[in-house]
């Protein structure tokens, strides 16, 4: 799964308040953005024995502004809905990583129904539909790395470039179909070749698995790292892809290795300037890309996509991606931190972003209790904000309250 051509800034401003319809508050100036400090490991597992989640203890989030995006909320319950209904959703339940009753199968579909109910009552203003969820659900909050709840939010968008549907001297960097042996390899050795196996020495060659070759090495990796993509082919047309497989191997930042490095500045990281090192430097593809093991396997996918780790379809600002061993999925959340929007100037200022969203989605890089990521959608400004998205805030999951749940006939926990 992650992340991003309008001639006038202003317009790219206004544009940007459009995609963030559901985080509209008024924007404000942010300290600037945080790139992992050492003090800060959001991606600390959590200690022995412990859950992600905690009842809530302190003040109700502020619910009220968490409908603006009604529209994208309607949908995306509609697929959390399907895949609990799927046979396949039993496996994850009891979900019992949580500091209170087990979550049920039928809770957790209680809970989405109730919200969808809620949803749909027109007589209903923000106010009431908030006053309603803070009195019939139980609110959990995650833990955060540090304990006291503080999440690192990232971004990612459907990623776009430009490809070919044979190799070229042009386009000549390979995204591999899923090999019929990885299955296989993942179950005997615990992983499948690394990056380094497969793009330098070439152990997937000849063996027609190239579903696209594109421009760069650094597009290939992007894509991986997006885990879908729209691309412009050079015979016509637009191929979308999505994610069919990994190599089962842990994520590995290049970015905070040349952060560690001290060849990009911390003040100014960014996709953007990720992309502008290699730009400057491109001898260092050869030496950096690898240094991230993990290597993604992808399928054409239907203009329904592009499809999370749950095998439905990700809705822009309302779907997000977690550490799935962790937080229970296709659960109904609620985020607090800001998003960036670009100003006049060429800066950034931050937008609070205040949501209800649904967990659909997992990436290599989202493996602890701090970390979350904000599927943002389709577009070259979606990309642009991606990228510079790397913001703390809050999560919080909503289950319905048990006495309530049985008015849809579920087996209570």
């Amino acid at each position: 799964m992650l992340v991003r051509s309008i001639p006038a800034a202003t317009l790219f401003s206004a544009l940007l308040v459009l995609v963030f319809a559901g985080c509209r508050n008024r924007p404000e100036q942010a300290p600037p953005m945080e790139v992992y400090p050492e003090e800060k490991d959001y991606s600390r597992p959590l200690p022995p024995g412990s859950n992600a989640l905690r009842p809530l203890s302190g003040p109700m989030p502020s619910f009220e502004f968490g409908f603006e995006d009604q529209s994208r909320l309607v949908v995306a319950v509609e697929h959390s809905l399907k895949w609990i209904d799927a046979p396949s959703s039993a496996s994850f339940f009891p979900f019992a990583a949580i500091d209170g009753p087990p979550v049920t199968q039928e809770r957790l579909r209680a809970s989405l129904l109730r919200f969808r109910e809620i949803l749909g009552d027109a007589r209903l203003d923000a106010k009431r539909r908030a006053e309603l969820i803070a009195r019939e659900f139980e609110v959990y909050e995650s833990v955060g790395w540090d304990g006291s709840g503080t999440v690192l939010f990232t971004a990612y968008c459907e990623y776009q470039c430009e490809g070919s549907l044979v190799r070229s001297q042009r386009f000549a960097y390979p995204l591999y179909k899923r090999p019929d042996d990885l299955e296989e390899m993942v179950a005997r050795d615990g992983k499948y070749h690394d990056r380094r196996r497969i793009d330098d020495e070439g152990v997937l060659r000849g063996r027609n698995l190239e579903l696209v070759f594109l421009e760069t090495p650094l597009d290939a990796y992007l894509v991986q790292i997006q885990g879908s993509a729209r691309i412009k082919l050079q015979q016509g047309g637009m191929l979308r892809v999505g994610w069919a497989g990994d190599n089962n191997h842990e994520y590995r930042s290049i970015g905070q290795q040349l952060l560690q490095e001290g060849k990009i500045n911390p003040n100014r990281y960014s996709l953007e300037e990720l992309k502008k090192y290699f730009d400057r430097h491109p001898e260092e593809l050869g030496r950096v890309l690898p240094l991230n093991p993990r290597y993604v396997f992808f399928r054409e996918t239907t203009t329904q996509g592009p499809f999370g780790s749950l095998g439905v379809p990700v809705t822009p600002r309302v779907s997000i991606a977690t550490d799935k061993s962790i937080f229970p999925r296709a659960s109904l959340c609620f985020i607090d931190t800001t998003l960036p929007v670009r100003e006049d100037s060429g800066g950034y200022a931050f937008r609070p972003c205040r949501t209800f969203v649904f967990d659909q989605d997992t990436g290599g890089a989202i493996r602890s209790a701090g970390r979350t990521d904000i599927f943002l959608g389709f577009g070259r400004r979606e990309q642009d904000v991606a990228g510079h998205t790397r913001q703390e805030g809050r999560l919080y999951y909503l289950f319905l309250k048990p006495e309530i749940a049985a008015r849809f006939g579920t087996r209570l926990p």
